[in-house]
Order: structure tokens, then sequence, then C-alpha cells
């Protein structure tokens, strides 16, 4: 199919018009015809996830309110684009915060319901029937940094946790930065239940968990030299 340069001086053009200055003017005339429908053309696949070019990604995500996360990269944020009704088909689920945390890059994460910790619930839970808890357990680059009442400030900078994301304010007793643990949070809290409430997100560092060991009482609190990070939920 000829270009609107190639139409307006080849055809469109009567003969006393195709000379050196009257075809240079008709292809000034035809490039700015070309360029109108190369935008359009591509206004049009902006749209189009598979074939939208990365910086519109954002647009599309967007659109399906579907977040690009720290561990994404261009192209499993896209992939994740392309299907968005898989995503909000486990909403409203345990099975849709997991999935949305291992998207984060944590791979081995649970997520356990007030009636199935008791009667192993704290105290102040005893009676949240809609509470649930959140378990993400190793690899993840995750570490401490010496105990809460350690030397340092609440606003330190430090190296985000997960590679080619960027540095950030630093989290309590943690190398987590603060906008690491806010995208945790926000994840939790959009694909939760309307009616549940997070009451803790639990990172372990080391160690093995007291509640993993069946029956639920069976061992020691601390026992195997556990580390935990605990992040109040409360929303």
């Amino acid at each position: 199919m000829p270009t609107f340069k190639e139409w307006i001086t080849q055809t469109l053009a009567p003969i006393w018009l195709r000379g050196v200055w009257g075809a240079k003017y008709l292809g000034v005339v035809g490039d700015a015809a070309d360029r109108i429908a190369t935008a359009s053309k591509d206004a049009v696949k902006v749209r189009f996830v598979d074939i939208s070019p990365d910086d519109a990604l954002p647009y599309n995500g967007a659109a399906r309110n579907i977040e690009r996360y720290t561990a994404d990269t261009n192209s499993t944020y896209r992939n994740r684009l392309l299907d968005p009704w898989s995503l909000f088909e486990f909403a409203g689920s345990g099975n849709g915060i997991i999935t949305r945390l291992n998207d984060q890059g944590y791979e081995n994460v649970s997520v356990y319901g007030w009636y199935q910790l008791q009667p192993y619930v704290e105290a102040q839970w005893a009676n949240w029937y809609s509470a649930f808890w959140v378990y993400i357990d190793p690899p993840h680059g995750i570490t401490t940094d010496g105990n809460w009442d350690d030397p340092g400030t609440w606003d330190d900078v430090i190296p985000c946790t997960i590679a080619g994301g960027p540095d950030g304010v630093g989290a309590w007793d943690c190398n987590m930065t603060a906008a690491t643990v806010l995208e945790i949070k926000h994840a939790i809290w959009k694909w939760k239940a309307a009616h549940e409430i997070c009451a803790n997100i639990s990172i372990l560092i080391a160690g093995d968990r007291w509640e993993d060991v069946t029956p639920w009482d069976n061992g020691t609190w601390g026992a195997d030299g556990i580390s935990v990070i605990n992040i109040p939920g409360y929303f």
C-alpha cells in the first residue's frame, strides 16, 4: 500500500507539479500526512497490551487496576496485564493474597484465618473471627539490623532488598525500605476480603515457626533459633 507521500506526488499531483520543486513541496505535505497516520496507528496499538511500547504499560495497568511491583520487569508486568480477569477471579481470598505477594518476589507465603489458628490466637484477637495472619518465609532478601532499641534513626536510607529496586527510607529493625513494607501491606489490603482484617504480617528470618509444627503446641517458641520480623496489620 503506497504512503501518502507516494500517492500525492505520483498519482494525485498534476504533471506540472511533478517537477523538482513541485515534488519537494508535495513531499513535505505527504510526509506530514504519513506522520499523522503513523501516530494514529501507534495510538491505537498502545491500548493492546501485547504490542504496546513499554512506556505505555503504566497506563494499561491503571486502566486495569493492576499495580506494577518493584520486582516486576516489563515482561512480567506485561504478562500480568494480558489476563487481568484471572487475577480478580481470586480477589478476596487467601490465594489472591499469596499470588500477589509471589509477584512481589516472595516465594513462600502462607495465609491463616482465625479459625485455623484457634485456640492459639493472641488474646487481643480472641474474638476477631474475621482476622487473618500472613507469613512470609525464606528465600527473601530481608534481614534484621539488630535489636529494636539499637542505635539509629527511623529515617535512615538503605538499599532496596529487591534487585533493581530504588533505595529508600528504612523500616524499623530490618533492612527493608518503608516503601517495600507499604507495597506488601497495600497488596494484602487490596486483595483480601472486604470483611476481613489482617492482624499481622510475620517475616521469618531464621529458624522454624512454632505454629508450623503439628500439633500446634508441639515444641517451644524460639527453640530453633527463630528470628522473625513482625509488621502489625490492622487493615
